[in-house]
């Protein structure tokens, strides 16, 4: 059964149908992640924010009572100089701040008081120079500090402001010492996301814990770190690797992360900086939770996105496979059209019949023009065995005619010296071997230099560049030829033979073209550039030279290392002619590409 191309592009879109149903599935599929996004952003936005205000109540009625205080004595209503009447008024001034333990005054010379809640007892205190506050102070705002109290070595946390006089001098310093324990079961209170527990707490400097459900106070008194505290996950803030929380969207003012852990968990993090108070560095608070917090929504939308991708998989691989086998029939004229594109039609598959009626017709005709163009190419390879490929193309295109062309071209001789001596030691076998060892080597040279050889003379070669194809760097390619061959023939053996030669290189006007009877024709060149080129090649044994080049060809390739040799009379010109020949040959490689010549060394200066 045939059909038509209508009847498989109805399938295709059928495909097309299919997905965009798929398409339409995952959009409303990216609606579902955006509301889960939103909803997951918005418990976190509000825990992070809960554990803000917790702080933020804990810590402004201290800043309160210190200001307050600070304002008192600029206006010398507390009597400072009266221990045991401070004592009273601190003790009232404390009693509703549960999170308040002590209360420090310290005067610019080092001197001072300290009120402890506990006990109800005031100190006279001279504080040591590394704990006075400056002279200069603190600002009007305060300022809070943890740090070890000059005491008892522990770690709390003081907010310490100053009272000053109309002059704005220093009067003293106010500290008022929190207990920061009552702020973690503050942070504790409501700490929940999606029923399962979320661990607040607040940092000082990223290292020591300022709250957290799990503080302690050691029995040294000091305040832990997060390396120290006993909570694995914070233990790991700073150095666990982290991953983007692709599933919650922008918390102004916070960064949020999940936490790869050594545990192989992954954990979530969201740090917020509090920059609402001064300190002596910075404070973050934060929450972190397990990543299964989130798991009833995330499932749900796992679910659903497998469900999705699943349909969507499904129609992809039917669009596919009937996508694959309509497109089959033109896939394989493609590739057999390649095939015939690099000639090589021998290694192009015959097409088979199509259901689709036009796809048949065109698999038909194509496989009778390979036909042709096999037949074809049998033939021009046939004729190429006896003349260059060049010239059997063009005779081919002009059907056998070989028309005369004029041209501007190098010509390139090559005869092997002492040949007639060694064919007397060979016999005609071994001639042959040996002649066509070389020739097939200087035939290889002279192609890649994109040279063709127009005829084989006995032991001799003739060559010609820039025509039946043009090479507008013939004389360069010539030239280079002849030094590759040259370089060849002493380091190479031929059928057992060492082989010395001669070449001789000319540029001049010349014609090419089909010569003889009409019914048996050779392609060749003749003129007089082609003489004394010829005459050239022979002048080599008067000069002792392997390479003889006229004037005309150095002046189009003048990047080599010629030695003048002499100017000479040659027969049959009127005119005297300079050879040119290169001893030292430079290393030369293939051309790169057609009509792109090659560096041939440092040394480009013809010597005279």
């Amino acid at each position: 059964m045939r059909m038509r191309v209508t009847s498989i592009l109805v399938l295709v879109f059928g495909g097309l149908v299919l997905l965009s149903a798929g398409g339409m599935f995952l959009i409303a599929l990216a609606s579902a992640f955006d509301n889960t996004r939103n909803s997951l952003t918005a418990i976190l936005r509000e825990q992070i924010n809960e554990a803000s205000v917790a702080s933020t109540a804990f810590f402004i009625p201290l800043e309160d009572l210190g200001k307050w205080m600070a304002d008192e004595i600029s206006q010398d209503r507390m009597g400072v100089s009266e221990p045991e009447s401070l004592k009273y008024i601190l003790a009232g001034a404390l009693s509703s701040l549960p999170q308040g333990e002590a209360v420090t005054v310290q005067f610019p010379d080092g001197t001072g008081y300290y009120f402890d809640r506990a006990t109800e007892t005031i100190q006279e205190v001279n504080w040591p120079p590394e704990w006075r506050v400056s002279e200069r102070g603190i600002g009007p705002d305060g300022e809070w500090v943890l740090r070890p109290s000059p005491l008892d070595g522990s770690h709390r946390g003081a907010f310490i402001t100053s009272a000053r006089n109309k002059e704005g001098q220093q009067i003293a310093a106010i500290g008022i010492r929190a207990d920061l324990e009552p702020l973690s079961r503050r942070l504790s209170n409501n700490a929940a996301f999606r029923g399962k527990e979320l661990t607040r707490f607040m940092l000082f400097n990223d290292r020591i814990v300022v709250a957290h459900p799990l503080l302690v106070m050691s029995e040294a008194g000091t305040r832990p770190t997060i390396d120290t505290l006993g909570d694995p996950y914070l233990a790991q803030l700073f150095t666990a690797p982290r991953e983007e929380m692709n599933l919650v969207k922008d918390i102004p003012g916070a960064e949020f992360f999940f936490l790869e852990t050594d545990r192989r968990e992954r954990h979530g993090f969201v740090l917020k900086e509090d920059k609402t108070r001064k300190t002596g560095g910075t404070v973050t608070i934060g929450i972190h939770f397990d990543q299964s917090s989130g798991a009833p929504e995330i499932e749900r939308l796992l679910g659903t996105m497998a469900v999705g991708l699943a349909v969507v998989i499904v129609s992809v691989i039917v669009a596919i496979l009937v996508g694959r086998r309509a497109a089959r029939p033109i896939e394989r004229l493609a590739a057999a059209a390649h095939g015939v594109q690099s000639q090589n039609f021998d290694d192009v598959p015959r097409l088979p019949p199509s259901h689709a009626i036009e796809l048949d017709e065109a698999a038909s005709a194509f496989n009778a023009m390979v036909d042709g163009l096999k037949e074809r190419e049998r033939i021009r390879n046939l004729f190429g065995k006896y003349v260059p490929e060049s010239v059997a193309q063009l005779l081919l295109l002009d059907e056998g005619a070989g028309q005369p062309q004029t041209a501007n071209a190098t010509v390139f001789f090559l005869d092997l010296a002492g040949f007639s001596t060694m064919s007397e030691k060979l016999d005609p076998a071994g001639i042959i071997a040996t002649m066509n060892a070389f020739f097939s080597d200087a035939v290889d040279v002279i192609e890649e230099e994109q040279g063709v050889v127009t005829q084989f003379q006995g032991d001799a070669i003739l060559a010609v560049f820039n025509t039946p194809v043009e090479d507008p760097n013939h004389a360069e390619h010539a030239v280079r030829a002849a030094i590759r061959i040259l370089k060849l023939i002493k380091t190479k053996a031929f059928g057992g033979q060492q082989l010395a030669c001669r070449i001789g290189l000319n540029t001049g006007s010349l014609v090419a073209g089909a010569v003889g009877a009409a019914q048996r024709l050779s392609y060749t060149v003749h003129g007089d550039s082609v003489n004394l080129a010829a005459r050239l090649e022979a002048m080599n044994k008067e000069t002792e030279t392997e390479l003889l080049v006229a004037d005309s060809t150095r002046i189009l390739a003048p990047d080599f290392p010629y030695e003048h040799v002499g100017t000479f009379a040659v027969r049959g010109r009127a005119e005297m002619v300079a050879a040119y020949t290169i001893r030292d040959l430079p290393d030369v490689g293939p051309a790169v590409a057609p009509g792109v010549g090659s560096d041939v060394g440092p040394d480009k200066t013809a010597k005279a």
